[in-house]
């Protein structure tokens, strides 16, 4: 498991291993054949960095390995009452609760904090970059507005219309 953009949601790889989880849970009504939290986090470390020629050196915690992890704060709500941790980061952490974050062996984030950027000026930067954006397309922004009803029909249309293969998932006739 990886992400390499924030294309659909969140660029967490803890996000990826939650919804691979859950994905097992909808096609497969075998219950002992689910995705463990476990296993899908270990899809995102260890097989990670199998699958991009790094193992030995990545996706583990041991003297030698590539220094690279997060420290995640377990005190809060969301990883209460206490259960199996795997379950809690893979299925509950949103990335709230992590406090530090090592990358190469240097502290990147601190306390939640980033230890090399000032946000305050990025975040400025960022909006006027958001605000000259829009200004720049407001032309086609308006037109894609104006077109959505028309997309929207087409859509509803084409889910309405009957077709060989089932859009949803069930369990298996067989199962």
């Amino acid at each position: 498991l990886g992400t390499d953009s924030g294309s659909g949601g969140r660029a967490s790889v803890l996000e990826q291993a939650r919804l691979a989880t859950l994905l097992t849970h909808l096609t497969d009504p075998d219950a002992d054949r689910w995705l463990t939290a476990r296993h899908a986090l270990a899809m995102a470390t260890t097989h990670g960095a199998r699958v991009i020629g790094a193992d030995g050196p990545a996706g583990v915690v041991r003297a030698g390995a590539l220094a690279d992890l997060i420290v995640v704060d377990a005190g809060g709500l969301d990883h209460r009452p206490r259960g199996d941790p795997w379950t809690h980061l893979a299925m509950h952490e949103t990335g709230d609760n992590v406090r530090t974050v090592i990358v190469d062996g240097e502290i990147v984030v601190r306390d939640g904090v980033h230890t090399g950027l000032d946000m305050p000026a990025l975040l400025e930067e960022a909006e006027a970059l958001i605000d000259a954006d829009t200004a720049a397309n407001a032309g086609l922004i308006a037109r894609t507005a104006a077109e959505r009803p028309v997309m929207k029909a087409l859509i509803d249309a084409a889910l309405a219309t009957p077709l060989a293969l089932d859009r949803t998932v069930r369990p298996r006739a067989d199962g």
